[in-house]
């Protein structure tokens, strides 16, 4: 009976350590996933753009900015940055935007797909819309190209997250670059920390 009571003892205090170290302080995943930096600080600069690019519009999103789909999926907040460039002998403009949101972390991977889907939605009728390779930029990213069928002009897209931050970069116009745009997206996602 004794060696009994010593097993049932010994495995009480088993328990006891298990429940306690359950219920310890330790930050949760999604506390220790969080960016700690403002959002505004995410935002590239005029300086890392190529020359003569100049910034169009610069501002803080509201829940108006944000999509239907991006708010049923916890859309939190979030920043954005548009950059123009007009070439005045050819008469043509490009255009880089990065759009900042913030969601909680274990909605944040199902947002890449549904992202996409609003973009073929929306351009699906009059543009093909192909998928590029990873850029692997952050924790999970996708790239895609929409071709406008009647003047051919193309528009690159990269989505991607890090921790509970997810960016989409799009540059579109007659004349845009998809690895300058790839190098712009991978310099955002090292502001991410």
């Amino acid at each position: 009976m004794r060696k009994w009571f010593i097993v049932f003892m010994v495995s009480l205090v088993i328990i006891s350590v298990c429940i306690a170290g359950c219920s310890s302080n330790a930050p949760s995943e999604h506390a220790t996933t969080q960016s700690k930096v403002e959002l505004s600080k995410m935002a590239l600069q005029l300086g890392d753009l190529p020359e003569n690019f100049i910034i169009k519009e610069r501002s803080e999103r509201t829940t108006s900015d944000a999509a239907k789909a991006a708010l049923e999926n916890g859309w939190e907040k979030g920043y954005g940055v548009t950059f123009s460039r007009v070439d005045l002998n050819q008469r043509v403009g490009t255009e880089i935007t990065q759009d900042i949101s913030i969601y909680p972390i274990e909605k944040i991977s199902h947002m890449l797909p549904v992202i996409k889907a609003g973009y073929t939605q929306q351009w699906g009728n009059t543009s093909v819309v192909e998928d590029l390779s990873d850029p692997k930029i952050g924790d999970q990213s996708q790239a895609f190209r929409i071709t406008n069928t009647y003047d051919k002009s193309k528009t690159y897209i990269i989505i991607f997250n890090k921790m509970d931050v997810l960016e989409t970069f799009t540059m579109t116009g007659i004349t845009t670059d998809y690895e300058t745009l790839k190098e712009l997206a991978k310099k955002a996602a090292s502001n991410v920390k």
